[in-house]
């Protein structure tokens, strides 16, 4: 067994002996006290790969990309930022103008 699987064994061991105050009928067949204590994790675990990826190997991506291509076309490759950001002011707009309030995607 893992560090990691032991240390969630201890979280759900604890969290199963909380005592569970809901009351109605929602109470009778809802989720167990170990669940719902792990389940407040998963946001963490969400939120650390997303920032993994996206400062980690995403960024370390675009510094090589950018290195080449700085080399490449010297001081004009910061119009391509220039450019990117310019895009998603547009994009911005135009999803201001055309949006009902509704949900994007389902």
């Amino acid at each position: 067994m893992s560090v990691l699987e032991s240390l969630i064994g201890e979280v759900r061991s604890v969290c199963a002996g909380l005592q569970d105050r809901r009351v109605g009928p929602k109470a009778a067949h809802g989720y167990a006290m170990a669940d719902i204590g792990l389940a407040a994790f998963s946001l963490f675990w969400a939120q650390g790969l997303y920032s993994a990826l996206a400062m980690g190997a995403l960024l370390g991506l675009a510094m090589i990309v950018s290195g080449g291509l700085y080399e490449a076309v010297g001081g004009l490759a910061f119009l391509l930022g220039t450019g990117l950001c310019a895009g998603s002011v547009v994009a911005g707009l135009v999803l201001v103008r055309r949006w009902d309030g509704q949900a994007l995607w389902t």
